[in-house]
Parts: structure tokens; C-alpha cells; sequence
């Protein structure tokens, strides 16, 4: 799943007009959008970070805490969804060509953080979370910079949105006594597509439409077995992509033609590796002696574009330390997007042609 501060987050087929990333209107600047962030120091004051074709732009002050979680560019404008954090708590934002704009928190919230952002029909809809009082998290839509639906309960969180015509699909899990289930929210109502049987967990990571179809991806476990990473269509498990590992984090679906792409992280307890996969065939971004992740997914035509990190060793003073790399791949060929020795990551990307 995307990385959120403080929070490492009966089925009907829907036939309908599809209106997913790729669909947006072409800008005037093409190119490759990313979004993330990058510590300013050893002590986890993050700097949100916008990257067009791999020149840097801050878009919060140096003096603030923000992360850039997700990025969708539509005509001219280009969106980003995150949190900033000037005093304290969080505070949910949105960044519309570099203009930051707080999100509302409703009366009785007090802060939270943006996830995932998609735009249409003129409206800017994003999911995250809202604190209450006692910083409790309530999962939360917003259309407009206005909460359009907030969860009274603490043990739910939207992972995954997009639009097609006027309605709007949110993916997550609820927790049901103590169990995840994946579920699907449809303009506000929820479908289960998980099992309640109390000892299968399901948990839904993005979602995407490609034609009349909605594709899920996520993790189950089935009773005391390990976890699966599994792709839903339309509420049905199609394909499971990697079994038996220590870590499985989902971060990205993308529907491309008849071809279905995930960006994710595995672990096997020996090594852990970013990986794409292609139909449910998994291609590792990097080599055994690397640790890096797929934090984003983006394809045109026979490009695909991950926006994730690698892990890299930096000594000084004669004390060695581990930091994550903001990084970019192009069909499997890196880019880096930073020099610096202090931790940062590409979380979302965009790319127009």
C-alpha cells in the first residue's frame, strides 16, 4: 500500500463507461510526474517532493513536514494528494500546480492525510483518513476539498479510488470482529468481497477500471497459511501472484489493453525486492543483493513506468547506515531521482504523453 503518515492502511458486476488514469485529457507538458518525498535529515523531516522528467521541485517550506502521496494530471493541471504538517497534527492536503490547499477535517476532526487523488468531470476526489480527538483514524472521501464521506468507525481504510461517470468506487478493508475483508464502497455503500468466516483475512490495496470491468488487488490469508497476493475481477479472485511470504505490500493495479499490471514488494525473509507483475508474472526490479520496492505504476503503450526506491548504504564518521532512494524504472532501467544520503521514495506516478 502507499506509504500514509503515521499509518504503514454479494458483489455486483458494474457495467459502465470506463474513466480511469489513462484517460485524462492530454496537457501541454508531457512527460513523467512523480511525487514522494525526501528527508531533510536523519530525524524524519520529510520534504514533499514533485519530479517532472526528473527535475525536483519542494512543495511545501523547508520549515514544514509534508509527503506527496499520489499525482494525476488532467489538462493542464497537475494534481497531488498528501499531508502537510506546519504544527501539530498532519493536515490533509492538495497541491494544484504547486498551490497547496488544506483539506477540510469536518468539526469534530482535527488532521489526517490525503492517500490517492483522482480527477473527473471537473471534480477532484481524494481518499485518506481524518484524526478525531482522541487520533482515532475515520476513512474519508473528499470531492472538492469538502468531505463527502467520513466513516464513523476506527477499524476501516479506503486504499484505493476512481471514478467513472458520476460514480465513485472506493476500495479498502473493514475489520469485522477483529478480521479484515475487502470491500468495496460504491458511492458510500459497501460491498463485501471477502469472506466472513472468521479465519480468512482479506485486504484490499488499489483499484482500477478498465472497461466494464473493476480490478482489485490485495493480500488474503486462509486460516494459518501465509500470505497470498491476489487480483479480483469484479469481485471474483482471477489470479494469485505470489504465495508463502514473510511481506507482501500491493501498492498499484494498472489495466493496460488485456494486459494487468501490479507494482508491489516482496519478502521471503531472505531478501526483499520490488516487483512488477505482468499477468501474474513477476519480474524483480532489482538483484538479490538489493532491497528496493514498487511503490507506483504507470503504462503507455509498451512503456511501464515504476516509481519506488532502493535501499543503499551511506558511512560517515565510521558509522554505517541504511537509507531508501527515491528511484524511477523504465521497462526495468533505473533512474535516480536524488543524491542525497538521507531517506526518500517515489510514491505515486503520472505520465502523459
Amino acid at each position: 500500500m502507499k506509504n500514509i503518515f503515521l499509518l504503514s492502511f454479494t458483489f455486483i458486476v458494474f457495467l459502465f463507461t470506463a474513466c480511469s488514469k489513462d484517460d485524462s485529457p492530454t496537457p501541454a507538458a508531457p512527460g513523467v510526474y512523480v511525487v514522494g518525498y525526501e528527508n531533510l535529515d536523519d530525524q524524519y523531516h520529510r520534504q514533499a517532493k514533485f519530479w517532472k522528467d526528473g527535475v525536483v521541485s519542494n512543495l511545501a517550506s523547508p520549515a514544514d513536514y509534508a509527503t506527496a502521496n499520489d499525482v494525476f494530471v488532467n489538462g493542464q493541471d497537475v494534481y497531488v494528494a498528501g499531508y502537510t504538517v506546519s504544527a501539530s497534527p498532519v493536515q490533509p492536503a492538495i497541491w494544484k500546480n504547486g498551490k497547496s490547499t488544506k483539506l477540510s477535517v469536518t468539526n469534530a476532526g482535527i488532521g489526517g492525510s490525503a492517500a490517492h487523488i483522482f480527477v473527473a468531470n471537473n471534480d477532484v476526489y481524494a481518499i485518506g483518513f481524518i484524526f478525531d480527538a482522541n487520533y482515532g483514524q475515520h476513512a474519508t472521501l473528499w470531492k472538492n476539498g469538502e468531505v463527502s464521506l467520513m466513516l464513523e468507525q476506527t477499524n476501516i481504510y479506503f486504499e484505493g479510488l476512481v471514478v467513472s461517470g458520476s460514480d465513485v468506487y472506493i476500495g479498502g478493508t473493514e475489520y469485522v470482529n477483529s478480521q479484515g475483508v475487502a470491500t468495496i464502497w460504491k458511492n458510500g455503500v459497501a460491498s463485501r468481497i471477502g469472506p466472513v468466516d472468521g479465519t480468512t483475512y482479506t485486504g484490499i490495496h488499489d483499484i482500477t477500471i478498465a472497461g466494464a470491468d473493476l480490478y482489485a488487488v490485495g493480500v488474503r490469508t486462509q486460516g494459518g497459511s501465509g500470505s497470498e497476493a491476489v487480483v479480483w475481477k469484479n469481485g471474483v479472485v482471477t489470479g494469485v501472484l505470489a504465495t508463502g511470504a514473510q511481506q507482501l505490500d500491493l501498492n498499484e493495479i494498472y489495466v493496460s489493453g488485456t494486459d494487468v499490471y501490479v507494482a508491489g514488494f516482496v519478502d521471503d525473509g531472505k531478501h526483499g525486492s520490488g516487483v512488477v507483475w505482468k499477468n501474474g508474472v513477476a519480474t524483480e526490479l532489482t538483484d538479490n543483493a538489493t532491497h528496493s520496492s514498487a511503490n507506483s505504476i504507470f503504462v503507455v503503450g509498451d512503456d511501464v513506468y515504476v516509481g519506488g526506491f532502493i535501499s543503499l548504504y551511506y558511512s560517515e564518521n565510521g558509522s554505517a547506515r541504511t537509507y531508501r532512494s527515491a528511484k524511477v524504472w523504465k521497462n526495468g532501467v533505473l533512474t535516480n531521482l536524488t543524491n542525497s544520503t538521507y531517506d526518500s521514495e517515489a510514491l505515486g506516478i503520472f505520465v502523459v504523453k
